[in-house]
């Protein structure tokens, strides 16, 4: 009998329209009520977005792509040496006379791929060009020989070989003065930087490639460089506004290497360690006659 109470009075709460407990939990709203939609649906299917097409004057958004060194240069330039350089990556004469003489350089970046002249190394090396005549140029250079912890001062007269182009071999000096060797200069941009190499075999090459050398990376130094007292600059250098793209594209194109690499040759920096006396100094000009 209590169970047919119960249900009954389940039935009569049910008709009079009273929510049960269940619902009373809730503030009295059925959870399974939903209110009448008087909103269109949401769409789904929007339109496109606009799209620009960019400007064939504009500049890309990504960066452009710079052709990678291969494994077979690698091994050819372990192999045979480092590429002698293309002749349109070669400087004219006209732009040597232009950009170069009398100006500082400081040489950051070597790639030696010679063990004989200079074993050790080379740190800190200073250069200057000068024009001797219409068919020769005067080279001056300051560097440290690493092994030796000294200071070398060297200087040389080279003839031009090339009717149009920066090319020369050595006529006299007091250091890198042999038969086969012969110097080219490249940039992209010569009133910037230069790269020098000292192709030293030049007469043996195999494959279009140099068997003994160095590469040498010359930027310009805005420092003054003194006369008297011990011919070192006073501040360090500043290397600002260097076109490191440009430097790494030109030395990709024209000598098939670059700067980060595990193979040998490759670029080293070299702007380290003490400073020796800048060519044009009294410490340098005395250097030299001792030599």
């Amino acid at each position: 009998m209590k169970i047919v109470a119960v249900l009954l009075l389940l039935l009569v709460q049910a008709s009079s329209g009273k929510p049960s407990r269940k619902y009373q939990s809730y503030g009295g709203r059925n959870p399974y009520y939903r209110p009448p939609n008087y909103f269109p649906p949401f769409p789904t299917n929007f339109p496109p977005f606009p799209t620009t097409t960019q400007s064939t004057t504009s500049q890309p958004m990504t960066t452009p792509n710079i052709m990678m060194v291969s494994e077979e240069d690698d091994k050819k330039a372990s192999e045979f040496g480092i590429k002698i350089p293309p002749h349109e990556c070669i400087i004219s004469w006209d732009q040597f006379k232009e950009n170069v003489p009398g100006k500082q350089y400081a040489e950051i970046y070597d790639i030696d791929f010679d063990d004989n002249r200079f074993p050790g190394g080379i740190k800190k090396a200073q250069l200057q060009f000068s024009i001797v005549n219409d068919s020769s140029i005067r080279r001056e250079a300051s560097l440290r020989v690493e092994a030796l912890d000294m200071c070398l001062y060297i200087f040389g007269i080279e003839e031009r070989v090339d009717p149009n182009k920066a090319i020369f071999e050595p006529l006299s000096g007091n250091a890198l003065v042999f038969p086969g060797r012969r110097d080219f200069v490249v940039s992209s941009d010569p009133s910037r930087y230069i790269f020098y190499f000292f192709c030293y075999e030049y007469d043996t090459r195999k494959e279009d490639r140099c068997p003994s050398g160095i590469v040498i990376l010359l930027l310009k130094d805005d420092r003054e460089w003194p006369k008297g007292g011990d011919g070192i600059p006073d501040r360090q250098i500043r290397l600002n506004d260097v076109p490191w793209g440009d430097i790494e594209k030109t030395m990709k194109k024209c000598f098939l290497q670059q700067f980060v690499d595990d193979t040998n040759p490759q670029a080293n920096y070299v702007w380290k360690g003490e400073d020796c006396a800048v060519p044009g100094s009294d410490v340098y000009k005395n250097g030299i006659m001792q030599t």
